[in-house]
């Protein structure tokens, strides 16, 4: 596909100068989500045409790769080579080392097709561009050893298999509410099933640019049984799977719902191995 056949036209329909997103409205209606980072130039003013591309992000959702304003007829730039000199991988940017020897920053949604996040000292592909500052930035970037096919065909990845880790703790769960009254097991139950309804909440706001659930709140309700839930969703939904410090609490908050929970049931032990084993 050429850069002229994938490349679409629209209308900006939404945008928040403050936190540096909008959404773009598509000829069938519906709406892209669009970081400023995309924009080759200026943010045409709401209502205004944007020429653009689609491509996937890390979570899976879709939005805007590559975007410019129709009325701005800013050539394609040239693909160039560099070096990662540079990644923070809790704030998702770095910075490229140019074959001119100038350092140029790249967020990781520039890697919006990419099916990993980059590493220091690792070469890649990049186009330049100016973001919404005008600032000259990678408005497109690939990893110099994947093949383009592998690229493009690891855009949307498939769903990975349930992590091991998660295995023997929903047994444990299980074991321990088997030995709890039958209120506590229908209240965990309960709260799983909630839980997953504020990620699927969560991430539908994420999306359309509306007010979050708090991470506190989520953390919260895991660790008072609700994690499996939780667990569910980071895997079916791809919701809040790829921040590492919200999955070290996320995990913390297992650990804890896990230990209080056996401390709650191990004095029902002795009767529950009794009744199974002599009726």
């Amino acid at each position: 596909m050429s850069a002229a056949e994938s490349t679409l036209q629209g209308t900006l329909g939404s945008w928040d100068s403050a936190r540096g997103f909008g959404f773009i409205r598509q000829q069938d209606g519906s709406r892209l989500f669009v970081h400023h980072s995309a924009f080759t130039g200026q943010p045409p003013a709401v209502g205004e045409g944007v020429s653009y591309r689609a491509g996937t992000g890390r979570d899976g959702r879709p939005l805007a790769a590559w975007a410019r304003s129709a009325a701005s007829p800013v050539p394609a730039a040239a693909k160039q080579q560099g070096c990662i000199r540079h990644w923070d991988a809790s704030r998702g940017f770095g910075f490229i080392e140019t074959g001119d020897g100038d350092e140029l920053f790249v967020h990781v949604s520039a890697f919006a097709a990419s099916p990993r996040r980059p590493q220091a000292g690792e070469r890649v592909y990049f186009k330049r561009g100016l973001n919404g500052q005008g600032r000259e930035v990678a408005v497109w970037a690939a990893f110099a050893t994947l093949p383009d096919l592998l690229v493009l065909a690891a855009a949307r990845p498939a769903r990975a298999a349930w992590p091991w880790p998660q295995w023997p703790a929903l047994v444990w769960w299980l074991l321990a509410l088997w030995l709890l009254p039958r209120w506590a097991a229908a209240a965990a139950l309960v709260l799983s099933a909630l839980l997953f309804v504020l990620y699927w909440q969560d991430k539908r706001a994420a999306q359309a640019g509306r007010w979050r659930t708090p991470e506190s709140t989520l953390h919260l309700l895991a660790m008072f049984g609700g994690w499996p839930g939780a667990a569910l969703a980071q895997h079916w939904l791809r919701h809040k799977s790829a921040k590492p410090g919200f999955r070290r609490v996320f995990w913390l908050t297992v650990l804890l719902n896990l230990l209080a929970l056996t401390a709650w049931a191990w004095p029902a032990l002795p009767a529950a191995l009794l009744a199974a084993n002599f009726g």
